[in-house]
């Protein structure tokens, strides 16, 4: 009985020393776990705290309002060769080679988000892979475009110094090397690197920067055994990009700096509005509720700024935008003071307009009634020294090109098309929409020296001519002859630019003479002014005269077709293209133009109007066929509703968003920069649990 009563005690004591030690070990187990979901914890916010750091980064890397807030900013006096020599800084020993990411995967670089999502083309766009960035010298650019004010986001600590050799230095830090920071309160640190993937010279004065994270470590340990690291690296949509460009003055139909005659009358969007294309000013548009006038259609997006006031200085072109609109005579505009996003603002305008009784057709595109001021160009001095074979620096063009001066006792210029004998075309493919042009064919160009004008609805000119005439060929050679002599070979290739220099007297431009065909549509009996082959910028501070229709040999397609109508050559790779810019003068079609003009060509007056002399009296011309481009100072008239002058039938050719430009055509003077937007966040990282 004794005995079994002792083994029964060490059964029970055995029992409990075993309960003992696994109490023991699950104690221990926990406290382990424990641990290591602290560890885990504080990775996760070390990963937080890199975020943090990586929308700090990004905030410096977006646009800024001005050059006292954060983002990115140049003063408008800054030469485009500047920039490109902080590009190249930057490329370091990369080298810049042709891209195949265009349309259809052709020649170029098609950005899916460009043009407010419908996609645009840069035919001849160059990549660059950044490669040995050794010196501070190579983050020029970035020292020059973030602001100061961007710096102020970081802690005192990483903040550079004030000097550009300081933020050059930042910069090289931040883009070449692992930035690590620690966690002292949860016992965690990060090290995150990121990297410049490449650059992209989407046009002479428009690049893309793509900044992503190479590598991101986040790590802590509560004890030995509860070590816990996060690595990550940057997601597909977490590349950021920025662009620093000056802003293309050929995205609109019609844009206007003021929005009214040079009288200072507003002109009124009434139910007979039915434009093709974007439609912009600093201004603010005019609208009337009047029963029959109070439906205008768009079928692109409209844009107002809604400047009061404009300021030039040295550095910078800028305005006092109070997003507003007209209608009936009455002027809405939000105060200086609001509080409202632009975005809050448009939709008031957009409310305001519906409220009084306009019912605005948009297309189903939405408007923007609160948009950035864009200033225009106020001389041709990129134009004179190309035409003289020079950039805008001063320096020869690298392919040694020159373009026509029309020196004194020149009033004007004829532009046509025909084959070596000078005739003209005389057929039309309807189907094609385009003439049929000899082969080979020529683009003449005949200095006018005098003319006498019947200067009356349907009147006639008679214009003597210079006793040298120039033609080119489609490989851009250039040849003269003097009376009749033989055609000689001028030395330099011709780069498409016609200048003639400031005077009182007007510029005159006309097409072939006999200009029209008996028979055919509108388009169909205009003969053309421009050849297939060919690209032409007119410029000059002088008055514009256009005396006659002004067509190309291959005819644009429309707006509301041009991506959907099959035609040979396609839309998108007709070459032919007309742009005429006056610096100082108006853009005037005088009263020698026949009804039913045809114009294809971008126009700027930049600091006047495009207008039709007679507009208000007279009979009736019929519809001006127009397609291009228009930017004016002022929205100059063209006919009036009692009936008189033209009617407005005017289409923005698509083209121009798809990278084609007149050759050495004005852009804004303004840097302007754009961003990756929401579609891409430099945060949106891809993190696993690593060891």
């Amino acid at each position: 009985m004794i005995l079994v009563v002792l083994l029964t005690l060490l059964l029970l004591a055995g029992i409990l020393a075993a309960t003992l030690r696994l109490g023991l070990g699950s104690r221990q187990n926990t406290a382990d776990q424990a641990a290591t979901l602290r560890a885990q914890y504080a990775a996760e916010s070390g990963l937080a705290l890199a975020q943090s750091w990586l929308r700090d980064v990004q905030t410096m890397l977006s646009p800024a309002e001005n050059g006292a807030t954060p983002g990115l900013f140049l003063a408008s006096n800054v030469r485009v060769s500047a920039v490109r020599t902080w590009i190249d800084q930057l490329c370091g020993t990369g080298t810049w080679t042709s891209l195949n990411e265009g349309i259809n995967g052709g020649p170029g670089f098609f950005d899916p988000d460009g043009n407010d999502g419908a996609g645009r083309n840069y035919p001849t766009a160059q990549a660059c892979v950044p490669t040995n960035l050794n010196s501070d010298d190579n983050f020029t650019l970035f020292a020059k475009l973030v602001t100061p004010a961007s710096y102020n986001a970081l802690p005192a600590s990483e903040q550079p110094g004030a000097t550009e050799a300081a933020r050059k230095a930042f910069w090289r830090r931040v883009l070449t090397q692992a930035q690590s920071r620690a966690n002292g309160d949860l016992g965690s640190s990060t090290t995150t690197s990121l990297s410049l993937t490449r650059i992209l010279r989407l046009g002479p004065d428009h690049h893309r920067v793509f900044v992503r994270v190479a590598s991101l470590t986040a790590s802590a340990d509560a004890n030995a055994n509860s070590r816990r690291i996060i690595t990550a690296q940057g997601a597909r949509d977490g590349e950021w990009w920025f662009d620093v460009l000056q802003p293309s003055l050929l995205d609109a139909v019609v844009q206007t700096d003021y929005h009214t005659m040079v009288s200072g009358g507003p002109v009124n969007f009434t139910t007979t509005t039915s434009f093709q294309g974007q439609i912009k000013t600093n201004d603010i548009f005019t609208f009337t509720s009047q029963s029959g006038y109070n439906s205008p259609r768009f079928s692109g997006k409209i844009s107002s700024a809604g400047c009061t006031s404009r300021t030039q200085t040295a550095e910078e072109e800028s305005c006092v935008r109070r997003p507003g609109v007209r209608v009936n005579g009455s002027v809405f505009r939000y105060p200086l003071d609001s509080t409202l996003t632009d975005e809050q603002k448009s939709d008031g305008i957009r409310s305001y307009i519906s409220n009084n009784r306009v019912n605005v057709n948009y297309s189903g595109v939405t408007p923007n009634y609160a948009s950035q001021y864009q200033p225009f160009p106020r001389a041709a001095l990129i134009q004179e020294n190309a035409a003289n074979g020079l950039d805008a620096d001063g320096n020869p063009l690298s392919d040694n090109s020159r373009g026509l001066i029309l020196g004194n006792g020149v009033i004007g210029i004829q532009m046509f098309v025909g084959d070596g004998d000078m005739n003209p075309p005389n057929s039309y493919d309807s189907a094609q929409r385009r003439w049929v042009e000899a082969t080979p064919s020529y683009q003449y160009l005949r200095p006018i020296v005098s003319q006498n004008c019947v200067e009356q609805l349907g009147g006639t000119c008679t214009y003597t001519y210079s006793n040298t005439i120039y033609r080119v060929d489609d490989r851009k050679r250039i040849y003269s002859k003097t009376g009749n002599g033989s055609w000689i070979l001028l030395p330099n290739p011709f780069n498409g630019v016609i200048f003639k220099a400031a005077g009182s007297e007007p510029l005159t431009l006309v097409g072939p003479d006999p200009g029209r065909l008996s028979t055919g549509t509108q388009e169909a009996r205009v003969r053309p002014a421009v050849a297939s082959f060919s690209g032409i910028t007119v410029a000059t501070p002088r008055q514009i005269d256009i005396r006659s229709d002004l067509a190309l040999s291959q005819s644009p397609c429309r707006y509301d077709e041009y991506d959907s109508v099959s035609l040979n050559p396609p839309c998108k790779e007709r070459e032919n293209v007309l742009g005429l810019f006056s610096s100082a003068g108006k853009i005037v079609v005088r009263r020698q133009v026949p009804n039913n003009a045809v114009i294809h060509a971008a126009l700027m007056a930049s600091q006047q109007e495009f207008m039709v002399e007679g507009h208000d009296s007279g009979a009736y011309r019929g519809e001006m066929l127009f397609t291009g481009s228009m930017v004016e100072r002022y929205y100059g008239a063209s006919g009036t509703t009692s009936g008189t002058g033209y009617g407005r039938d005017y289409s923005h050719d698509k083209r121009f968003l798809d990278g084609l430009t007149p050759p050495f055509y004005p852009t804004s003077p303004k840097w302007s920069f754009e961003d990756a937007g929401t579609k891409r966040d430099l945060t949106r990282v891809l993190w696993k649990q690593g060891s």
